[in-house]
């Protein structure tokens, strides 16, 4: 996968009337019949917009944000932003759908409290990456993680708490950045307990709330070498709209 720079239109009222007083009665009609995400550049190329920004190959966060702030200062149509995206789904549509997934497996593993973030990961990969059963997670307590198990839980936790938090662009109630925030570092820092255990008491049963909780008590008890940075990066890049 690799970063794409696309500009959404939040206010496509706003934005079409923009467009056609500026003389582009075509992105206007465009913005009516649905065409709201554009790619308007791929790594190593130069952004279409923005006076000849570049967007670098394998990108650093530092460096897509650098990008994105320079162009969002300079909007060319109202109600609309720019975000940093994979290229195979550049609209977010994907992550979306994979996230609705995992969380019905969240709220199906309900009773297991912190451990439904196992099958709620594995959910999420199936919906997003394409995962068969051969990459399906097995429960960390009953048999030990591999270290490519390892890598496809962190790689796929650290991706679902960037779509939970990307929740929060299109869903105003779902909770905010340091809501999940919090939750990671309640998880991080649980004591062990045995399997199944009771409610952690601090969050309801199949909620984003402890699922957040956690991916990030699995992350650290099971997930090999991995920070709660890692999280928390994902996170505060999800609630900017940013994969």
């Amino acid at each position: 996968m690799s970063y794409v720079i696309v500009s959404e239109i939040h206010g496509p009222q706003r934005a079409a009337e923009a467009a056609e007083l500026a003389g582009d009665p075509q992105r206007a009609q465009q913005i009516r019949s649905g065409d709201r995400c554009t790619v308007v550049a791929a790594e190593g190329s130069t952004v279409k917009v923005g006076g000849g920004l570049y967007l670098p190959r394998n990108p650093t966060r530092e460096q897509l944000n650098i990008v994105l702030h320079d162009l969002n200062k300079t909007v060319p149509l109202p109600g609309t932003r720019y975000y940093s995206r994979f290229d195979f789904d550049p609209d977010w549509s994907t992550q979306r759908q994979a996230t609705e997934a995992a969380m019905s497996e969240m709220w199906r593993h309900r009773d297991r409290n912190r451990w439904a973030a196992v099958p709620a990961v594995a959910a999420f990969c199936q919906a997003y990456y394409g995962w068969g059963d051969r990459h399906t997670l097995p429960d960390p307590t009953r048999k030990t993680w591999s270290q490519a198990d390892q890598v496809n839980y962190t790689s796929g936790a650290v991706m679902l708490a960037n779509a939970l938090a990307g929740m929060r662009t299109t869903h105003p109630t779902a909770p905010a950045g340091y809501l999940l925030t919090k939750a990671l570092d309640a998880g991080w820092k649980a004591a062990p307990s045995q399997y199944p255990e009771p409610s952690n008491g601090a969050y309801v049963r199949g909620s984003v709330l402890e699922l957040a909780f956690g991916l990030a008590y699995i992350m650290r008890a099971y997930g090999g070498q991995s920070g709660l940075d890692r999280l928390v990066d994902a996170v505060n890049a999800g609630e900017a709209g940013n994969s």
